[in-house]
């Protein structure tokens, strides 16, 4: 399950993973893990920086989680100063811009975001007479 802290306005999410291969006398972990400001929607790779550790193991699975904390704190800490203060007009920016192409592409959606939805049976799914 992925765990997340905070950590200078950005959120650092770890998810321990079991490692595989050979067997070992102690359950061995690596991580995955994502680093991005808070608010922002991790799935998009813009929106958010992937990093994972699968060659160094870990004797349990809350090691990895450190180490994957450890690892996004020295990430974000070694961020350049203006990238804190520019990210969220910038995140916010993107996202308008998808808005209005994707608004584009579908038609106005800008009254009923959903009409560019269409039901299987032929029926308007945005009716409201039933």
């Amino acid at each position: 399950m992925w765990d997340k802290i905070e950590h200078e306005g950005f959120e650092i999410r770890v998810l321990p993973i079991l490692a595989y291969g050979t067997s070992a006398p102690i359950t061995l972990w690596h991580y995955s893990a994502y680093v991005c400001r808070h608010g922002a929607y991790p799935h998009l790779a813009e929106q958010s920086t992937r990093f994972y550790e699968l060659i160094k193991t870990f004797g349990s699975e809350d090691e990895a989680r450190d180490a994957g904390y450890r690892a996004g704190r020295r990430l974000v800490d070694s961020l350049p100063g203006e990238f804190h203060i520019h990210v969220p007009s910038l995140i916010a920016e993107k996202s308008r811009i998808a808005r209005s192409s994707f608004a584009a592409a579908c038609g106005d959606t800008s009254k009923n975001p959903s009409a560019h939805l269409h039901s299987t049976n032929g029926s308007d799914p945005t009716s409201t007479d039933r």
